[in-house]
């Protein structure tokens, strides 16, 4: 059963990931979208998804501070540990 879950969500964590990656490069302020994908993302156990939900945390701190810190914190709930995020060199 878990073995099915895990294939099923890195089936839709490869197609989520581009549009995730869309709203960062583009710097996206729709607050609905980016929790949308949050709240989707909470719900994975798969380590892609919980690293993007981290990353997407923190891009999202630049749009609403005090919902980011929220979602950080649900994070850190649901998955046990401390956001594993890693900046990119400029």
């Amino acid at each position: 059963m878990i073995e099915e879950l895990v294939y099923f969500q890195k089936i839709v964590y490869k197609r989520i990931s581009p549009e995730i990656e869309r709203i960062i490069v583009t710097k996206s302020t729709d607050i609905h979208e980016i929790e949308f994908y949050l709240d989707m993302l909470s719900n994975y156990i798969i380590d892609e998804a919980i690293n993007v939900f981290y990353r997407l945390c923190n891009y999202y701190k630049t749009v609403n501070l005090e919902k980011a810190k929220a979602y950080i914190e649900l994070g850190r709930e649901i998955f046990n540990e401390e956001p594993k995020i890693k900046k990119k060199r400029v």
